[in-house]
């Protein structure tokens, strides 16, 4: 069984495992001093594992984005060709996918297992661990979307680009959005958790702190 079993992992390790990456990337490449963080080369230099571009069929009738392969002798990121116009459509939507995947293999794959010697009676089976457009589904999901989070918008990145912006203009937040790579939902909501903007009924923005003075909610709890 090359998959570990679903279990609670504390925000701030799956946060921290971001921050690995980006370190080791930075080490290699140089630091990431503005973004976007560069997700495919994390993921073929830093994590080793290749993105393959496939056709990929629906999971009980749900339309499949990507999906992490884990086989031997070599795990692979798979992405859905028949949805690159939803790519296209949807900025960010393909590196925020990608992440999503890399989240995966970082905390749900025992790589031990997968590095072992099979015995010729042992059955190799692949396991896969699919990303849909609605998923937030189980702790599997949950955690891979969070660890995509902490990959794309690191806090230390997402505060130093947004000194001396005017956040409560949604063109500014338009704007670092494309600058970070991610879809305008994805960025909206790492800027609330890191409680510097809130959206309120009518698209109205505000500062956290003003929609929320005296309580401090958890947005994945």
């Amino acid at each position: 069984m090359t998959l570990l079993p679903e279990q609670f992992i504390a925000d701030t390790k799956i946060e921290a495992s971001a921050s690995v990456l980006i370190q080791n990337y930075g080490r290699r490449y140089g630091v990431i001093l503005k973004p976007p963080v560069p997700v495919e080369t994390i993921i073929d230099f830093c994590a080793g594992v290749p993105i393959v571009y496939e056709r990929i069929p629906d999971s009980d009738g749900r339309p499949v984005l990507a999906k992490l392969l884990v086989k031997r002798p070599q795990p692979e990121i798979w992405i859905n060709e028949n949805w690159l116009s939803f790519f296209d459509q949807h900025e960010g939507s393909l590196e925020y996918t990608l992440a999503h995947e890399l989240g995966h293999w970082i905390h749900h794959v025992d790589k031990a297992a997968l590095q072992t010697e099979l015995l010729p009676i042992a059955e190799e089976r692949s396991m896969i661990l699919c990303r849909t457009p609605d998923s937030h589904r189980g702790k599997r999901e949950w955690q891979a979307e969070r660890f995509a989070a902490y990959l794309l918008m690191p806090e230390d990145l997402v505060r130093q680009t947004s000194t001396n912006l005017n956040l409560l203009q949604w063109g500014t937040l338009y704007d670092l959005r494309k600058q970070f790579g991610v879809t305008i939902s994805a960025f909206m909501r790492r800027m609330k958790e890191l409680r510097m903007v809130e959206v309120l009924p009518g698209k109205r923005l505000v500062r956290y702190h003003d929609a929320h003075p005296s309580s401090s909610p958890s947005l994945w709890g």
